[in-house]
């Protein structure tokens, strides 16, 4: 099965007032060599995109209702002489084919009905009645019994006997080129996907670089409308654009404690793509220092843990209780193994109320579940019950 690359793009939707909208696409280059071979191009062929976009949604108690509008785009795709011959050929070769299925299609029809009209017809019906009768018993008998052989097998037999490649009249080959859709988010009006479908490799890499899809998605992704934002997060983890883990990290930092919960987002995209390392320890300080907000701090602790248990070590002796609980739950909740000798020395906290760090320790370190771990946690509950 050939190996599909695919690069996801957004198409924004302003609002006018009413139901008129303008559409913002996004800027595309298709590199100018044959998308099939990588060769040198020598012309072009038309490429469209199209489908459905929602153009005004009425809420209503009962159910939502959406208007919808047809959106198309058409790009010049580059091709070789030799591939554009083996497409137009391959086209004059389905039409011709699909002319003469059609008309043994007839054949079958017209002959099955004289047939039924000679041998099957009532005796007892007006004429009229006996070639209505015949037509349609031999529409069906034609379409379903012999038009099957002679229009199908048949040809297709012959071909195989003669060494000429079959060609499906009524199928659809992409002969490898690329193929573009647009396509809905799910319960969004404010933005559309645009994604391209590549199989030649070379080409998909260098339709991202010519296009500058990183780019664009990185400046999307800073859109005041949470939805395009969101969005762009997506489209660049579904593009495995993972070099812009660094990015997101900032967007992230700058984000986090605002009310308006849009950190929640570029925690989301940092996960699936994870952050490469090393980190710079500038950025886990600032991340750190942004665990002072209690609406995200949990969420901030999961995002310092990406960092690497070598960033999150130095910050289990943060003067802030609050922020130390915070990274145990979220070692904890990893299971991270690697913590367990760095997380013993806090069961000594001096504070032993049930909320303190010293008890958040033992907690997590029941999660981890290691027998070093255990082994800690029966010492530090024998002395934690005596006093």
């Amino acid at each position: 099965m050939m190996q599909i690359w695919k690069v996801t793009q957004l198409i924004v939707l302003e609002l006018l007032g009413g139901d008129q909208y303008r559409y913002h696409y996004p800027t595309v280059f298709l590199p100018n060599v044959c998308a099939i071979c990588g060769q040198k191009a020598d012309t072009h062929v038309p490429l469209k995109a199209r489908g459905r976009i929602v153009t005004n949604t009425t809420y209503t108690i009962a159910r939502r209702v959406d208007k919808l509008a047809f959106a198309s785009m058409q790009f010049q795709i580059p091709l070789c002489n030799s591939h554009d011959k083996e497409i137009k050929d391959y086209s004059v070769r389905q039409n011709q084919y699909a002319k003469e299925s059609i008309i043994l299609l007839a054949v079958s029809i017209l002959a099955s009905s004289a047939i039924i009209f000679l041998t099957k017809s009532p005796s007892n019906i007006p004429l009229a009645g006996k070639i209505l009768f015949s037509l349609f018993l031999g529409a069906l008998g034609g379409l379903c019994f012999v038009w099957p052989v002679i229009g199908i097998l048949l040809p297709f037999l012959v071909r195989l006997a003669l060494h000429k490649n079959y060609v499906n009249p009524f199928g659809h080959k992409d002969h490898g080129l690329p193929t573009v859709t647009i396509s809905e988010i799910f319960n969004n009006d404010a933005v559309l996907k645009l994604v391209f479908s590549f199989r030649n490799q070379q080409y998909y890499q260098e339709f991202l670089r010519q296009s500058n899809v990183k780019q664009q998605l990185l400046a999307a992704m800073y859109h005041p409308n949470y939805s395009v934002s969101s969005a762009a997060l997506d489209a660049l983890v579904e593009n495995g654009i993972n070099d812009a883990a660094p990015a997101i990290l900032k967007k992230f930092i700058e984000d986090v404690g605002k009310p308006d919960g849009t950190c929640w987002g570029t925690a989301r995209a940092l996960e699936k793509m994870g952050i490469p390392q090393p980190v710079d320890k500038n950025m886990v300080d600032q991340l750190v220092a942004g665990m002072k907000f209690s609406n995200t701090r949990d969420l901030a602790a999961a995002v310092v843990l990406l960092c690497g248990i070598d960033n999150v070590i130095p910050h289990l002796q943060n003067p802030d209780p609050e922020i130390r609980i915070a990274l145990l739950k979220a070692i904890g909740k990893k299971r991270m193994k690697d913590a367990v000798s760095a997380v013993i020395p806090i069961l000594s906290d001096p504070d032993k109320s049930k909320s303190s760090v010293s008890v958040e320790a033992a907690k997590t370190l029941k999660r981890i579940g290691t027998p070093e771990a255990l082994a800690a946690v029966e010492k530090w509950e024998k002395s934690y019950s005596s006093k």
